[in-house]
C-alpha cells in the first residue's frame, strides 16, 4: 500500500489488523509520489522497487487517486485544439495571509485558450508523446466538425502516474481504478470550463475515457463502468507490454479515429499469465 506521505502510511502501518500481513511479508507499505517518483522502497523489506524489476505483472488499485492528480484543459472549438490556462486568484480585495489554508474557499478561477497543435507534448512527456498525440488527435478529430465544440479535462497526472507503475513489470499490469469522472465521450460536448470542486483539497473530474484512448494507444484492453453515475466510475485496464511490437504504420493515426478505436481495442489477444503477480494499493 503506498501514499506520497508517511502520515497517511502509519495509520495502515500501526494497525493491528495488518500485523500478520505485515510479519509474513504478504503486506508492505511505501512512500510514493505517483506523478514524480520512478522508484519505490518498501517500509518491511527494505526492498526497492523499479523499472523492469517486476518478473511478473503487477495488479494497481487506484482508488480515488486520479481526482487529485494535475489535469491539462483542452477545448476543441471550429476544428481547432485549443489548451486552457488558468489565472487562480482570491474573490477577497486582500489576503492577510497568502499562506492560510482557508484561501482554497475563496478561489477565484480565470480561464482563457489559445491553440495549439496535436504534438503538444512531445517535449514534456517524451516516452508517451506518440500516445498522448493519439489521444488528443482522436479527440480534434471526433468534434472537430461539431459546432458546439467539446471541453476536454486531460488526466495528465494519471497517465504519468501509469507509466511509471507499469515500468515496475516491463509494461505489463492489470488496473483497476475507481473515482468521480466520466467514461462517455459525448459529455465533453460544449464550450465550458472545468468545475473545480473544493474539500478541504481540491479535485475535479476525472476522464476515464482519454485513459482508455491512452490504454489502447498501448496496445491494452479497457472495460469501463456502463452506468452514468459520475460520483463512482470504475474501470479496469489491461496493459499488455507490447506496445513496442505494434508500429505506428499498423494502427496509423489516419485510421485511428471514431468507432476505430474500440474495434482496436477489442482485437488486442489479451495473453497474460498471472503467476504470483505483485499488487499495489495507490
Amino acid at each position: 500500500m503506498t501514499d506520497f506521505t508517511w502520515n497517511n502510511l502509519k495509520f495502515w502501518n500501526d494497525h493491528e489488523c495488518f500485523r500478520h500481513q505485515f510479519d509474513c511479508g504478504q503486506l508492505d507499505v511505501a512512500i510514493f509520489d505517483a506523478v514524480r517518483d520512478e522508484s519505490m522502497k518498501l517500509y518491511h523489506s527494505n526492498v526497492t522497487i523499479s523499472r523492469n524489476s517486476l518478473k511478473n505483472p503487477i495488479c494497481i488499485v487506484a482508488n480515488y487517486l486520479f481526482d487529485t492528480l494535475c489535469h491539462d484543459i483542452f477545448q476543441i472549438e471550429a476544428g481547432k485544439l485549443k489548451e486552457g490556462l488558468i489565472s487562480v486568484g482570491s474573490r477577497s480585495e486582500r489576503e492577510l495571509d497568502a499562506l492560510d489554508p482557508e484561501i482554497i474557499k475563496r478561489f477565484d478561477n480565470h480561464f482563457k485558450y489559445r491553440v495549439i497543435e496535436d504534438d503538444y507534448y512531445s517535449e514534456s512527456e517524451v516516452e508517451d508523446a506518440h500516445h498522448l498525440q493519439r489521444v488528443l488527435q482522436w479527440y480534434r478529430d471526433f468534434f472537430g466538425a461539431s459546432p458546439d465544440g467539446a471541453s476536454i479535462l486531460f488526466p495528465i497526472g494519471a497517465l504519468r502516474a501509469l507509466r511509471r507503475l507499469t515500468s515496475f513489470s516491463g509494461g505489463r499490469a492489470l488496473v483497476l481504478s475507481g473515482d468521480k469522472g466520466n467514461n462517455n465521450h459525448e459529455q465533453f460536448r460544449g464550450l465550458a470550463d472545468p468545475h473545480v470542486a473544493v474539500h478541504g483539497s481540491f479535485s475535479v473530474m476525472v476522464n476515464y475515457h482519454a485513459i482508455g484512448l491512452y490504454c489502447t494507444s498501448r496496445s491494452g484492453f479497457v472495460l469501463h463502468d456502463p452506468q452514468e453515475e459520475a460520483s463512482l466510475k470504475v474501470s479496469a485496464l489491461v496493459f499488455t507490454g507490447r506496445e513496442e511490437a505494434h508500429s505506428s504504420k499498423r494502427h496509423g493515426l489516419s485510421a485511428w479515429i471514431g468507432s476505430e478505436v474500440e474495434r482496436l481495442s477489442a482485437v488486442v489477444p489479451l495473453v497474460l499469465l498471472w503467476a504470483r503477480g505483485s499488487c499495489l494499493a495507490v
